[in-house]
């Protein structure tokens, strides 16, 4: 699942390729590349002050790009992304999404005070995507999360926990995944990350709207829980959910 990846010590965006380090702090970038050719490998030497000049229009590229690899919501269009969720959600076409239109996006309805900012109980496009601005405005676009899983009552060993991304974030933030211990606990952590597993660890997941499925290889867990799950998470540094237990407590039956 993890591996090995190179990070951005500028942006302090975990995961990002070396094109991250180059484009969020070229001086420093360029300034422990040069130390490495020259000391560590000065047969490099020449190499190294020939491609000089590459290596900085290769900066002015990334400059203007900004990071490679923009997950979470940092690479998400706000208008765009509020369209796409209006489009796919809102049943009767009045421009906003009821609390029974949320029941097909249970990401937004598990924190729809932070989406509602008139209290109607209901969200509107407009304000969907001033959510996005202001998640776009915090210093980080990952958290870690913890989920704690009880069935029947009781902590329930054993379990695949899967944070399933809303369909209108696009494919800016990934999938994460976890799996619960004898306690019911487990942490989630980003599928296919190119991290050692601490660094997963310690990443977490990125920032964004989830369905929450539940799934076991003995236990049977009602659709409510999976396949037409009702369960779902809004993963931001706001909410006072970054860091602490989510807990689902399952009930066997439909």
């Amino acid at each position: 699942m993890c591996s090995t990846h190179d990070w951005c010590w500028s942006c302090e965006h975990h995961a990002r390729p070396i094109s991250c380090n180059l484009a969020c702090d070229p001086v420093t970038f360029l300034a422990i590349l040069s130390v490495e050719r020259v000391l560590l490998r000065p047969s490099m030497t020449i190499y190294h002050v020939t491609y000089m000049p590459g290596l900085l229009l290769l900066w002015l590229i990334l400059l203007l790009n900004g990071c490679g690899d923009k997950g979470g919501q940092t690479g998400l269009d706000p208008e765009t992304a509020a369209a796409a969720a209006l489009a796919s959600h809102d049943q009767d076409g009045d421009g906003r999404l009821s609390r029974l239109e949320l029941k097909t996006c249970p990401g937004i309805a598990s924190a729809l005070d932070h989406y509602d900012q008139d209290s109607d109980g209901a969200v509107s496009a407009a304000e969907i995507a001033e959510r996005i601005r202001k998640m776009q405005q915090m210093p980080r676009d990952n958290a870690t999360f913890t989920c704690t899983v009880t069935y029947n009552g009781q902590p329930l060993s054993g379990a695949e926990v899967r944070f399933q991304p809303a369909a209108f974030q696009g494919s800016a933030t990934k999938s994460a995944v976890g799996q619960t211990d004898e306690f019911g606990r487990c942490n989630m952590v980003v599928e296919d990350l190119e991290m050692t597993e601490q660094e997963c660890l310690n990443f977490g997941v990125y920032c964004g709207v989830y369905r929450v499925v539940i799934s076991h290889s003995s236990v049977t867990i009602p659709a409510r829980y999976n396949t037409d799950t009702e369960l779902g998470v809004h993963v931001a540094l706001d909410t006072g959910r970054s860091g602490e237990a989510a807990v689902f407590n399952l009930s066997p039956g439909h």
